[in-house]
C-alpha cells in the first residue's frame, strides 16, 4: 500500500480499514514516517499485535527518561530500555540486598540455596538431601547447629492417628512428660533404659565423731516416676581421690563411727554414692554427693548443752564403788543448760556459760570440803551487743585476770574485779581471719591464766596474778608456735608451777596435729620423758613417738600430795591414745598404761590429789583413775551419756581437788 503517508492521522475512523484488509507485510515501519501515528489518533482493537510482524522496529530510539509515569508517549520501549529496567534480574537468582535465593546447576552438582544476612542458611542438593545449617548433608534433613528443634507436645489423648504408615513419628508427651514415637504402627516412650540424673544430692551434718551425716537424693528423670534409691557410704584417705566402700553403711545417714577419731583419721573424706530406680527396670548409674572431711575432736572449745554435775567418789585414794552426784543448778534453775563451765577465784570462784551464752558464776566456795551447788550471778559485764560467750577461764590463786571467748573466736579479758570492765585482746575483725578455736586454763590453786590456741595453729600465754603468767619462757598476748614447721598446736597444760605465792607457770605440755606430744619450760617442772624446750617458734621438745594422741591432762597430782609437798612439784601428765588407752607420766623417762583397759573416752581432767575422773565408751560409765591406777568404774543414774562426743573439751579447764569433778550431761 503506497502512498500511505498522504492518509493523515485521524483521516479514518474506526473500524475503516480492518486488520484482515491489509496484507501481511504490506506496511512497514519505513512506510509511516515518524509522529504520522499515535496512541490518541488509533481506535482500541484498530491494530491487534497478530497483525504486527515480530520485526517492527519504532524510530526515535527512546531512552529510559522517555519512558517515566509522566510520560506515556511512546508505548513500545527498546531493548536497551528492557535491560536498564530489570536491572538485577537474572534467570536463576533473585536478590535484594544481602539476601538471595539461587538456582545452581554446573552438571551433577545442581542445587539450590538460600542466604540471609550474608550467610547461606539452607541447600536442598542434587539428590534431594536438605540442609540447615550445613552446605554438605548427609540425610533427608540434616540441621547443624547448637540450638534444638521442638517438637509436637501434647496430651496422650491428643496423639495422631497411629499406624504402620506412620512409623517414624515424633513427639513430646506432655501427660507422662516423655519423648514418645510410633513404632511398628503404634506410640510407645523412647524414656532410656538407665534413668538420668539431673543433678547430684548433697551431704548435711558435720564429719565428726559421733555425728551424724544425711545424704540428700538426687534429681532424675525418665523411667515410670516411682523413683527409689540406694545408698552406698565411702572413705577415701587423705589426698586420695580413690574411695572405697565403708561396710554395713547403706542408709541415708552414716553415723561416723569413733574409731575415726584418730590421727589415721586426719585428712580423711566421706561421702556417699545414691543409685535411683523406678518401679519397672530402668535405673541410674550411682552419682557421687559432695565430700567431707572428717573432723578430729583433739578438741573441743564446748561440750554438748546439758545440765551440770557435781561427782564425789567414795574413796580418793583406792578403789570406787559408788559415788554421790548433785545437780549445779544456774540461778535457781534446774533445766537452763551449759556448754562449758571453769574454776577460778573470789569474786569468780565457779563458773559456767549457758547454751545461750550467758556466764553465771558464785563468788562463794571451799577449796576442800563444800562445792557450790548453785550458780546465782549473771556477769554482765562480760556481754557483747551481738556476741555470745562460749568460754571463760582464771587463774585460781589471785584476783586478777579472766579471760572470755566469744562465739566468732574473738577475746576479751578483765582484771577489775569491781564491775568486771573487760578490753580488747583478740578483735572482731583479726578473729574473721584467725578466730581463737579454744582456751586453756590454768591448773587448780595456780595464779597463771593459761592461754588461746587458734585456728592458724599458732597458742597464746595470758596473764595472771600480779600481771605475770610464769616463766615458762614465752611473751605474754603474743602469738607463737613452738611446734615443728607444719605442725599445728590442739591444746595446752601445765605441767608444774613455782613454788612461791604466784605460783605461776613453770612447764605446759602441747598438743601437736601430729598426734605427739612437746614440752617446753623450766626443765625441773616438765615431764622427765625429754629435756624441755623453749617457748619459742620451732623450740619445743618433743616427748612422746606414739602420733596417735588425741588429748591430754597436766600436773593432777604425784605421791599423796596433789603437787608436790612445797606445790613445786609437777611433771605429771596422761595422754589419751585414739585407741582408747590412757597412759600416764611422773618423773620417769617413759610413758606407762594406766591398767589394762581400752575403753577410755577422755584423760582425767581434774587436778585432784586422789581419784580423779574419765568418761568410759561405755554408755553412762564413769572410770576413776588416781595416777597411775585404774580405781575402778562406776554406773552414772543421772543422765544419759550417749549424746557426748568423743573428746568433750579442754580438759586444763575442768580441774579442782577430787569433789571438784563436774561433767555436763546432754540430753
Amino acid at each position: 500500500m503506497s502512498g500511505l503517508s498522504k492518509i493523515k492521522t485521524g483521516g479514518l475512523h474506526t473500524g475503516c480499514v480492518s486488520a484482515d484488509a491489509i496484507a501481511t507485510g504490506a506496511v512497514t515501519a519505513a512506510d509511516i514516517p515518524d509522529g504520522e501515528i499515535s496512541h490518541v489518533k488509533l481506535a482500541a482493537d484498530c491494530v491487534d499485535g497478530d497483525n504486527i510482524a515480530d520485526d517492527v522496529v519504532l524510530g526515535g530510539n527512546p531512552t529510559t527518561t522517555t519512558q517515566s509515569a509522566s510520560n506515556n508517549s511512546t508505548r513500545i520501549a527498546t531493548t536497551a530500555y528492557v535491560d536498564t529496567a530489570v536491572g538485577n534480574l537474572s534467570q536463576d537468582s533473585m536478590t535484594e540486598g544481602n539476601t538471595k535465593a539461587e538456582v545452581v546447576d554446573t552438571g551433577s552438582d545442581g542445587h539450590f540455596k538460600v542466604e540471609t544476612e550474608g550467610s547461606e542458611r539452607l541447600r536442598v542438593i542434587a539428590d534431594g538431601k536438605v540442609g540447615i545449617g550445613t552446605n554438605t548433608p548427609t540425610c533427608e534433613l540434616d540441621i547443624t547447629g547448637t540450638g534444638a528443634i521442638q517438637v509436637p507436645v501434647g496430651t496422650t489423648a491428643e496423639r495422631p492417628t497411629a499406624s504402620a504408615g506412620n512409623n517414624g513419628m515424633l513427639r513430646y508427651n506432655s501427660t507422662t512428660n516423655q519423648f514418645e514415637g510410633c513404632i511398628d504402627g503404634s506410640f510407645a516412650s523412647l524414656a532410656p533404659e538407665k534413668l538420668d540424673v539431673i543433678s547430684a544430692g548433697t551431704l548435711t551434718g558435720d564429719a565428726a565423731p559421733g555425728e551424724t551425716l544425711t545424704a540428700t537424693n538426687p534429681t532424675v528423670a525418665g523411667g515410670d516416676g516411682n523413683y527409689s534409691f540406694s545408698y552406698q557410704w565411702q572413705v577415701a584417705a587423705s589426698g586420695s581421690s580413690s574411695f572405697s566402700a565403708i561396710t554395713g553403711a547403706t542408709s541415708s545417714t552414716l553415723t561416723v563411727a569413733s574409731t575415726y577419731n584418730s590421727n589415721d583419721a586426719v585428712g580423711q573424706t566421706l561421702r556417699c554414692v545414691v543409685t535411683a530406680s523406678d518401679g519397672g527396670s530402668a535405673t541410674s548409674v550411682g552419682v557421687a554427693s559432695n565430700e567431707k572431711e572428717i573432723v578430729v575432736l583433739y578438741q573441743a572449745n564446748t561440750w554438748p548443752a546439758g545440765l551440770l554435775y557435781r561427782f564425789t567418789p567414795d574413796n580418793v585414794s583406792s578403789s570406787v564403788s559408788s559415788m554421790t552426784e548433785t545437780q549445779v543448778t544456774i540461778n535457781g534453775s534446774a533445766t537452763t543448760k551449759v556448754v562449758s563451765w571453769m574454776i577460778g577465784s573470789a569474786p569468780i570462784v565457779f563458773g559456767a556459760v549457758t547454751e545461750d551464752g550467758l556466764f553465771y558464776y558464785t563468788g562463794t566456795d571451799s577449796n576442800n570440803s563444800s562445792f557450790a551447788t548453785d550458780l546465782p550471778t549473771r556477769a554482765t559485764g562480760f556481754e557483747r551487743s551481738g556476741r555470745t560467750i562460749r568460754q571463760v577461764v582464771g587463774e585460781n590463786a589471785a584476783l586478777e585476770y579472766k579471760y572470755i571467748l566469744y562465739d566468732n573466736g574473738s577475746i576479751w579479758y578483765t582484771n577489775n574485779n569491781t564491775n568486771f570492765t573487760i578490753t580488747e585482746l583478740h578483735s572482731d575483725s583479726a578473729a574473721a581471719t584467725n578466730p581463737c578455736i579454744t582456751l586453756w586454763g590454768c591448773m587448780y590453786y595456780s595464779g597463771s591464766t593459761g592461754g588461746g590456741i587458734f585456728e592458724d595453729g599458732t597458742m597464746m600465754l595470758f596473764k595472771g596474778v600480779n600481771n605475770n603468767g610464769g616463766s615458762a619462757g614465752g611473751t605474754f598476748h603474743t602469738f607463737v608456735n613452738p611446734l615443728p614447721s607444719g605442725v599445728k598446736v590442739k591444746d595446752v597444760v601445765m605441767t608444774g608451777v613455782a613454788n612461791n605465792t604466784g605460783r605461776e607457770i613453770q612447764a605446759l605440755l602441747i598438743l601437736g596435729d601430729d598426734g605427739d606430744v612437746y614440752s617446753v619450760g623450766n626443765d625441773s617442772y616438765a615431764v622427765d620423758t625429754v629435756t624441755a624446750g623453749t617457748l619459742t617458734t620451732g623450740g619445743a621438745a618433743k616427748a612422746s613417738n606414739f602420733g596417735d594422741i588425741i588429748a591430754i591432762c597436766g600436773n593432777a597430782g604425784n605421791g599423796s600430795s596433789w603437787a608436790g609437798s612445797n606445790y613445786g612439784g609437777g611433771e605429771t601428765a596422761w595422754i589419751l591414745r585414739s585407741n582408747n588407752t590412757l597412759y600416764y607420766t611422773h618423773s620417769s623417762s617413759s610413758w606407762t598404761q594406766v591398767g589394762t583397759d581400752t575403753d577410755y573416752l577422755t584423760t582425767p581432767w581434774v587436778n585432784g590429789h586422789g581419784n580423779a575422773m574419765c568418761l568410759s565408751t561405755t554408755a553412762n560409765t564413769v572410770k576413776w583413775v588416781r595416777h597411775g591406777s585404774d580405781h575402778g568404774d562406776v554406773t552414772i543414774s543421772s543422765g544419759n551419756q550417749g549424746g557426748w562426743p568423743s573428746k568433750i573439751g579442754p580438759t586444763s579447764l575442768t580441774n579442782g581437788f577430787q569433789n571438784r569433778s563436774c561433767i555436763i550431761i546432754p540430753d
